[in-house]
């Protein structure tokens, strides 16, 4: 079975489908990603808890920090399992600027360059675009089940790969039970933290369930064959990918906690 083109992405829900594919506005972010001998995860975990999560959190101009955690408890029977990072961390900012003033920033540079030497870090500049679903996240959830995906390839064929990838997978996630959010992520070559390696993945996606439970449905669901079906159809364009299945925990800065608690309790 082969599935290629939008008209075929949106055939069974029509409507509901082409609104599932409004794309919001571009999100600025950075990834850091700490890999490596898995018997280091600890010292990997330690180095990062022990001052990254409160220095990302104190960056100026940050939407909210989201950390991640490996998760075991559900599979996607169509990937094998792999190892998933040691530590790996987005910080989300509500500018390009905010995001070129972070990665100029002192403090969090002194905090990279001490990083565990015999593990590879990669810190890269982000363009983020959500994609909406029938049933969203709450905005605020502190935790969630995601899959995280990355296609890695030369550079060079990142924008032919990451349009004929968001022109049909998107409207096809978006079919997945319970799914809560879909989003992509595209490096930014130009604005590149210098002296750091940067992933060098074409195209990044993300999708988002309540629970280890609903993303094991979805996973064994129509829509997944379907997936797999738009996978093998895309552009033999990258050399490789990977999957991880990973807890998220969202923090958001002190005075915008407080603001989006105010605002509740209004």
């Amino acid at each position: 079975m082969t599935i290629s083109g939008a008209d075929n992405a949106f055939a069974p829900h029509g409507r509901a489908l082409a609104r599932r594919l409004m794309v919001a506005p571009a999100e600025w972010a950075l990834e850091l990603c700490l890999t490596g001998d898995q018997r280091l995860a600890p010292t990997a975990r330690a180095w990062f808890h022990r001052d990254g999560a409160s220095r990302l959190l104190g960056l100026a101009d940050l939407a909210h920090r989201d950390l991640y955690s490996p998760a075991t408890e559900a599979r996607d029977p169509f990937v094998l399992s792999t190892a998933a990072p040691l530590a790996f961390a987005i910080a989300y900012f509500s500018s390009q600027a905010g995001l070129s003033a972070a990665i100029a920033d002192a403090a969090l540079g002194r905090w990279l360059d001490a990083a565990p030497k015999m593990l590879a870090l990669t810190v890269t500049p982000l363009r983020v675009t959500t994609y909406p679903v029938d049933e969203p996240g709450e905005a605020g959830c502190a935790t969630s089940y995601h899959y995280v995906v990355r296609y890695y390839g030369p550079p060079h064929h990142a924008a032919p790969f990451a349009a004929a990838y968001e022109r049909t997978h998107p409207p096809l996630l978006a079919r997945l039970p319970r799914i809560r959010g879909i989003a992509c992520f595209h490096p930014i070559a130009e604005i590149a933290a210098p002296g750091r390696t940067a992933a060098d993945y074409l195209i990044g996606n993300e999708v988002e369930f309540d629970s280890a439970a609903d993303f094991e449905t979805a996973m064994a669901s129509p829509a997944r064959a379907l997936l797999r079906a738009d996978f093998e159809a895309l552009p033999p364009l990258f050399r490789d990918n990977t999957h991880f299945e990973m807890r998220r925990e969202r923090r958001f800065p002190q005075a915008r906690a407080v603001a989006s608690v105010t605002a509740i309790q209004e």
